[in-house]
């Protein structure tokens, strides 16, 4: 045989010879294609080799297996040989040649690529960063080896592989993929029907085919070819009927579930955890979105001049702040209820002229109306036309543009070295990522460039002088507002018309949302601040409001109706608030899954929320209905007793704490989940701790 990279190591002690596989070429038993054996000094790969990405394969039925060791190999086949001889590996790789008719027999092994392990391929590290750095490379190139050979389970004997589409053995689905159905698409004219391939569609046909081809290589070509080449509703009835057969072999049933989710349906959008850090930059003005720094630092070029022994080379995730948008000028309710206002409303000095004006509501004999025509300047009219979301253009001044990213790349350069060299222990500096900034900085000045001769200048438009008067003129009249069920909407609201409906929400005898309480301010928020502290929240010092109450007019009522809204943006209960709400989601998926299985397994409906209206009419289509009374939420929600809330909750609580068997949810960035231990970044939730943050709630808000 001639150019042989891969050989036997000739000793007669060794017992790894005789599984040896030497050949100058390999190829996989899923696609065919073939590769040659890797090794960075060109020498020959054999049984002695370390640091290695190896290849097992079954003689009688070509499955493949990819593994990587950093001993040498004949000592890592011998932990394969030894679990294959006991029979009491659970793995796969194991079981298949403990299976009449492959044995250990019929194993063979061949090393595909060794690793370079030479300092100078790993920034020149030494000791253990080195054995880290070169322990990544190989966990790398083996999971790089499982996606080219397509060695994964069902395919191949390689399992827990993560990547698009995490199948889980004998499970019986893909976790990447939904409910969400490919759509059907005819390229061109089909082909004549004698031209199509006819292949039988039945579970004998597959019992049978699986019988005679199960110990030949010619396995896993068959049944991609069949899978793929059946028609799409013959493959939903085909997957239904095997799924509901008990007797089908597993490695059979999971080929179908793979093809079918491939075919059938939409892989879902997996939110990994990027490993990238998230910075801010002030978000100056249109030129900042045309240069597009977010998009440079992915491009080959950039990401080719990080050096190639720095850990983390995820690009970093730009987000923007942005200026504040219109909504920030124009809106007053919160303005409207300040002690002064408030003052003069009681002493008579706030006076209502809404009898002569044209844009009076019928109804209620105030002005309650969107006509822009109530702005007298023409210029500001056409501004705030644009809705409260609006944001005014700036200038754009490349000049500044260039020097917020460079200040932002000379922070970042700086907070990544001193992360590497952490990592590293290695006392490099910034000068290493000179040539990688140099890079970006390049492609910025050429997209400015583009961006003068396409774009020029835009110019500023700004609410001051007489439009600012105009603004305030009508702030002194009118409570400024968005609409109901229509966020960009503005309305004009006469100011005392808007106090006197906010009073008479809170004085109404028949409503039992509010109730008076004589207490101060500081009193309130210092209540609630040691209460958040007691559950692991710290209250920063910016977020002492107390929520106001705000009236929001209902346009599409006639007459106009009310929604009012307590709340605030800096409200001291918000973070306690807010982690309560994600911990309470949490245990509401809870009981989803396990009301589910409930009833896949009794037919037993406990779980009755309806998602949305289209749901709540196809249930009450497929009934025989004579009576129905509906409620409206809002009086539903205040008539509850908080008694009857606390130990329904309560119940709920101690029932999902017991299923789960652990003491905590613990809630972090991103993430809830139960856990043994409390969380050490964010905060941790006891079933105790959800309980008393239920009833400080309930009793104080």
């Amino acid at each position: 045989m001639n150019n042989i990279y891969t050989k036997k190591c000739g000793s007669g002690m060794c017992h790894t010879c005789p599984y040896m596989e030497e050949c100058d070429f390999f190829s996989s038993n899923s696609t065919g294609q073939r590769y040659r054996p890797k090794n960075y000094n060109g020498g020959f790969l054999d049984c002695r080799s370390e640091n290695i990405v190896y290849l097992i394969f079954c003689r009688v039925c070509h499955f493949q297996y990819v593994g990587e060791t950093m001993n040498r190999l004949q000592t890592r086949f011998s932990q394969h040989k030894s679990n294959i001889k006991s029979g009491k590996s659970c793995q796969v790789i194991h079981k298949h040649f403990e299976d009449s008719g492959h044995g250990l027999v019929n194993c063979r092994i061949l090393p595909i690529e060794k690793i370079d392990c030479r300092p100078a391929s790993h920034g020149n590290l030494n000791g253990a960063d080195l054995k880290r750095s070169i322990e990544k490379t190989r966990k790398d190139r083996e999971m790089f080896w499982i996606k080219t050979l397509q060695t994964a389970y069902p395919l191949g004997l390689n399992i827990r592989v993560k990547g698009p589409g995490d199948f889980l053995p004998s499970q019986g689905n893909y976790q990447n993929f939904g409910g969400r159905r490919r759509r059907k698409k005819r390229h061109g004219r089909r082909k004549p029907k004698r031209l199509r391939n006819q292949f039988e569609v039945s579970l004998d046909f597959i019992e049978r085919k699986h019988r005679e081809l199960q110990n030949t290589q010619n396995y896993i070509h068959f049944f991609k070819t069949y899978l793929y080449n059946l028609p799409r509703c013959k493959l939903v009835s085909l997957g239904q009927e095997v799924h509901q057969n008990p007797n089908v072999n597993e490695r059979v049933k999971d080929l179908i579930t793979m093809i079918s989710n491939l075919r059938l349906f939409k892989p879902v959008q997996v939110n990994q955890r990027r490993q990238g850090d998230f910075y801010h930059i002030n978000f100056r003005d249109k030129g900042l979105d045309f240069i597009n720094l977010a998009g440079i630092l992915r491009t080959n070029r950039v990401i080719d001049q990080i050096p190639n022994y720095f850990f983390e080379k995820e690009p970093p995730i730009i987000g923007y702040r942005f200026n504040k948008s219109l909504a920030g000028k124009l809106f007053n309710y919160k303005q409207t209820l300040s002690e002064e206002v408030l003052e003069d409303f009681e002493n008579g000095n706030l006076q209502c002229n809404c009898n002569n004006s044209i844009f009076k509501d019928e109804n209620h004999g105030h002005v309650v109306s969107g006509n822009f025509d109530i702005i007298e300047n023409e210029h500001l009219r056409n501004i705030i036309r644009k809705g409260p979301k609006y944001r005014l253009p700036q200038r754009i001044d490349w000049r500044k543009d260039r020097a917020i990213i460079w200040e932002f790349m000379e922070t970042y350069i700086e907070k990544w070295v001193a992360k590497e060299r952490k990592n590293c222990r290695v006392p490099f500096n910034s000068e290493c990522l000179d040539n990688w900034r140099d890079e970006v900085m390049g492609i910025v000045d050429d997209r400015i460039r583009e961006g003068k001769a396409r774009f020029g200048k835009t110019w500023t438009m700004k609410i001051e002088g007489a439009l600012e008067t105009e603004l305030d003129r009508l702030k002194e009249k009118y409570v400024i507002t968005v609409t109901d069920k229509a966020q960009n909407n503005i309305l004009f609201t006469c100011k005392y018309f808007y106090i006197s409906k906010v009073k008479e929400e809170l004085n109404s005898p028949v409503q039992m949302t509010y109730r008076a309480a004589n207490i101060n301010q500081a009193l309130i928020n210092d209540h609630i601040v040691t209460f958040s502290r007691s559950k692991g929240i710290k209250v920063p010092d910016n977020m002492l409001d107390i929520p106001l109450i705000y009236w929001i007019p209902k346009m599409h009522k006639n007459p106009i109706g009310s929604r009012f809204i307590a709340g605030s943006k800096l409200c001291s209960i918000k973070l306690l608030s807010k982690n309560f709400s994600k911990a309470l989601k949490y245990i509401l998926n809870h009981m989803k899954n396990y009301n589910r299985v409930v009833f896949e397994r009794s037919q037993l409906n406990q779980y009755w929320i309806l998602e949305n209206s289209l749901e709540f009419l196809d249930n009450i289509q497929n009934k025989n209905i004579n009576h129905m009374e509906t409620y409206d939420f809002s009086t539903l929600y205040t008539a509850l007793p908080h008694g009857e809330i606390k130990d329904k909750f309560a119940g709920i609580f101690n029932k999902v704490f017991k299923r789960e068997a652990k003491p905590y949810i613990n809630i972090s960035y991103g993430r809830t989940y139960f856990s043994a231990t409390k969380n050490k970044n964010g905060c941790s939730f006891s079933c105790i701790d959800l309980i008393e943050i239920l009833d400080f709630i309930l009793d104080n808000i």
